[in-house]
C-alpha cells in the first residue's frame, strides 16, 4: 500500500459564520442553527495526496459493498469491505465489474460522487471503541490522485453529501458526548469549512443522515437512542444550507408517526433525488420513500433484503427511474429501472456453486446459493453469463437436465422435479425411510438413485415410472455414484462389501478367505442394476478412495472424478484414461456435451471449461475484476 505524501502547505480550516438566507416558506416550527467558531487546530485541511492503487490479483472472496453512489446509469463509485481494511472502487458498466483505485488506512464508511471524475470518501476515525481523526478524501481526476480536504479529531461523522464538486456537507458530533449534532459545509471544494449546529437532540448517541441537492436545499434525518430494533426519528429540511431547519415529520415517544416515518429500524443512510422524492435506508428496517418532501413516507416493498438481517446500507438514484441498492451483510448490489418497484441483482454476478449440467456447448443449467437463497440459473453462452430462472425450495447438490425445461434435482433429503426450467418445483416421492444421496436419470421415467439410511447405510434404487415407485437393487458394493449408459446399461462407483465373490469358482475354492488384490471401485451392469461386474481404473490407488462423481456424455463418453483428477472413457466405461490437472483444485461437478466441450465446477465455486477433451482447462472469465 502506498503511504500518504503530505504536502508542505497547510490550508486553515475556517469556521466563519455566513449571512442569513431566507428559509423555506413554511408555517412549521423552525430551528435556528448558529455559526460556531472552531475549537480544534486549523491544520485539518492539509492537502495530503494519495497515489492510486490497483490490484491485478483476485481477492479470496468477493468484497462486500457497503456504500455505492452512481452518477449515471453506467458510472459510479463504491466502498469495498476487504478482509483487512476498506477500498474505493469505480465502475463503468453499471456495477457489474469494479476496479479498485485506493485502499484507505482508516475504515471508509460512505462515498458520494457528483460527477464521473469526482468522488468524496468519508473515513470515520471513531469506530469500534477507538477515536482518531475523521477525514474526508477527495479525487477530482477519476481516482488517480486523492486529497485530504477535511480532518477533525474525536469527531464521529455519520454522513456526507456533495451535490457538486465544490459544494459539500459533513454531519456528525463530538465523540463520547451528548451534544447536538454538527454540520460542516464547504463551497470551495474543502479549502474552507463552516460549522453549523443541527437540531438533532441525541446526536452523541445515535445517527444522522444528510442529503443535499445544491448549496442551499437539503434534508436531515435525526435518530434518537436506539433500543430493541426501534429508534425515535425526526426529519428536517433546509433551504439555506443548514442555517435554518424546518421540522417536517417525526416518530417519537414510542408512537409511530402519522406521516409513516417508522419507529422501527436505525438511521443509516438517506438520498434525495429531488426536493420531493427521497429515500432513507434503515438498519433492521428496510427502505422508506417519500414523494412529498418528507411529509409522508411509505415502505418500499419487494426489496431483495436478506430476511436474516433486514439491513439496507445504501440507496441512491441517478434519475427518477434508475437506482442502486446495497443490501444486507454481504456483497450484493441491486439495481432498479422502474423507480424502485422491482430490483435485479447486479453484483456479484450469478455463477454456479453447487451443480452444473449442460445440454449443448452453449446451453445449460446450474444451481447455487446466492443472497436470494437457493437459485437455479441458465446460460445460453457456454457459461460466461447466467440468468436466474427461479428459486429452489432448498439448496441443490445435484442437477440433471432431462430436456430444455425439464430438471431433476437432489436437495438435502428429497428429490425435486421442475418442468418449467426451474421456475417452480415439486417434491417427488422416494423409498420410505431412505434419503436420496446421488442420482442418475436416463429419462424422466427411467433412472437410478442412491439412497441413504442411518440404520442401513447406502443402497441403490431404480424407477421406471418417474419416481412413482422405487425398486431396491442390492449391490455387492457400497454405492457412491451412478450414471445410465443407455437402455439398461448402468455404471456405478463403490467399495466392495464381499470382494471374494468376484473370484472365479476355482479360485474361490482354493482361497475362500483371500481378498482380490486390487480393490474395484467401478462397476458395470447390463440389466438395470441386478448383476454387476467390476472394472479396473488405471493409475488408481486405494489412497484416492472411491470416485466421488461420475457423468455420462454423448457417443459413449464417461467422466469419473475424485479430488483433482478425472478419468475419461470413450467406450461406455470399458476402459479409462487419466486426465490430471492439480492446479484447478478439488472437483465438485463435471459436465460434457461432446468429446471436446466440457465444464467443471470446483468445490470453491470456480467454473472452468475445455474445448479439447480435457487436455487444457481455462477458468471462465468472472464478471468481477479487482
Amino acid at each position: 500500500m502506498n503511504k500518504r505524501l503530505v504536502a508542505a502547505m497547510a490550508i486553515p480550516l475556517l469556521l466563519t459564520g455566513c449571512g442569513t438566507i431566507q428559509g423555506h416558506p413554511s408555517q412549521r416550527p423552525k430551528t435556528r442553527a448558529k455559526a460556531v467558531r472552531s475549537l480544534f487546530p486549523p491544520a485539518a485541511a492539509s492537502l495530503a495526496t494519495y497515489n492510486a492503487v490497483t490490484f491485478p490479483t483476485s481477492f479470496p472472496q468477493r468484497p462486500a459493498l457497503t456504500s455505492v453512489r452512481m452518477n449515471s446509469q453506467s458510472s459510479g463509485w463504491a466502498i469495498l469491505q476487504l478482509l483487512h481494511g476498506t477500498a474505493v472502487a469505480h465502475t463503468t458498466d453499471g456495477g457489474a465489474t469494479w476496479s479498485t483505485l485506493l485502499v484507505t488506512d482508516k475504515p471508509a464508511t460512505q462515498i458520494d460522487s457528483p460527477s464521473a471524475d469526482t468522488a468524496f470518501v468519508l473515513e470515520n476515525g471513531c469506530l469500534q471503541g477507538t477515536c482518531t481523526a475523521t477525514t474526508v478524501l477527495a479525487t477530482f481526476d477519476g481516482g488517480h490522485t486523492w486529497q485530504t480536504i477535511f480532518s477533525r479529531s474525536h469527531f464521529s461523522a455519520t454522513s456526507i453529501s456533495f451535490p457538486a464538486p465544490g459544494v459539500g456537507f459533513i454531519s456528525g458530533s463530538l465523540a463520547g458526548t451528548a451534544t447536538t449534532g454538527e454540520i460542516y459545509a464547504t463551497t470551495d471544494g474543502g479549502f474552507t469549512w463552516t460549522m453549523r449546529q443541527t437540531p438533532c437532540a441525541y446526536a452523541g448517541t445515535s445517527g444522522q443522515a444528510i442529503s443535499f441537492l445544491n448549496q442551499g436545499q437539503g434534508a436531515l434525518l435525526c435518530g434518537g437512542p436506539p433500543s430493541a430494533g426501534e429508534q425515535p426519528k425526526t426529519f428536517y429540511t433546509t433551504s439555506d444550507g443548514g442555517r435554518d431547519w424546518t421540522l417536517v415529520s417525526a416518530a417519537q415517544g414510542g408512537i409511530a408517526s402519522l406521516s409513516g416515518l417508522p419507529l422501527s429500524g436505525y438511521v443509516h443512510s438517506m438520498f434525495f433525488l429531488s426536493r420531493d422524492t427521497g429515500f432513507i435506508g434503515l438498519d433492521r428496517g428496510g427502505i422508506y420513500m417519500t414523494r412529498d418532501g418528507g411529509a409522508s413516507w411509505q415502505a418500499v416493498f419487494g426489496l431483495p433484503l436478506p430476511t436474516a438481517s433486514g439491513q439496507a446500507f445504501s440507496v441512491g438514484f441517478s434519475d427518477s427511474e434508475h437506482g442502486w441498492l446495497v443490501a444486507g451483510d454481504g456483497p450484493p448490489l441491486y439495481t432498479t429501472a422502474d423507480g424502485g418497484l422491482t430490483w435485479q441483482l447486479v453484483y456479484p454476478p450469478l455463477s454456479p456453486s453447487t451443480a452444473i449440467s449442460f445440454l449443448s456447448s452453449q446451453f445449460g443449467y446450474a444451481a447455487g446459493w446466492t443472497y436470494d437463497g437457493a437459485t437455479v440459473m441458465r446460460t445460453t453462452d457456454g457459461g460466461t453469463t447466467w440468468t436466474a430462472t427461479g428459486n429452489a425450495p432448498v439448496s441443490l447438490t445435484a442437477l440433471e437436465v432431462l430436456g430444455p425445461s425439464e430438471l431433476l434435482a437432489l436437495g438435502q433429503a428429497d428429490l425435486y422435479l421442475s418442468l418449467d426450467g426451474g421456475r417452480t418445483w415439486r417434491m417427488t416421492s422416494f423409498a420410505h425411510g431412505w434419503y436420496p444421496a446421488a442420482l442418475g436419470m436416463a429419462s424422466p421415467e427411467r433412472g437410478w438413485v442412491i439412497g441413504y439410511s442411518p440404520a442401513s447405510g447406502r443402497q441403490l434404487f431404480g424407477t421406471r415410472n418417474g419416481g412413482a415407485t422405487w425398486q431396491s437393487l442390492p449391490t455387492p458394493f457400497v454405492p457412491g455414484a451412478v450414471v445410465p449408459l443407455g437402455g439398461e446399461e448402468v455404471l456405478a462407483t463403490g467399495t466392495p462389501t464381499l470382494p471374494e465373490l468376484f473370484l472365479n469358482p476355482d479360485e474361490r475354492a482354493r482361497r475362500p478367505t483371500r481378498l482380490v488384490a486390487t480393490t474395484p471401485y467401478l462397476w458395470r451392469s447390463s440389466d438395470g442394476g441386478v448383476r454387476w461386474t467390476p472394472l479396473a481404473l488405471p493409475d488408481w490407488t486405494a489412497q484416492q478412495g472411491v470416485p466421488v462423481g461420475m457423468r455420462v456424455g454423448p457417443d459413449g463418453l464417461v467422466w469419473l472424478w475424485s479430488g483433482a483428477n478425472i478419468w475419461l472413457s470413450a467406450n461406455n466405461g470399458e476402459s479409462f484414461r487419466r486426465i490430471a490437472f492439480h492446479q484447478i483444485g478439488e472437483l465438485g461437478d463435471v459436465s460434457f456435451t461432446s468429446t471436446q466441450d466440457g465444464w467443471l465446477l470446483t468445490t470453491t465455486g470456480a467454473l472452468y471449461m475445455t474445448n479439447d477433451g480435457g487436455l487444457a482447462w481455462q477458468e471462465i472469465a468472472s464478471s468481477v475484476s479487482f
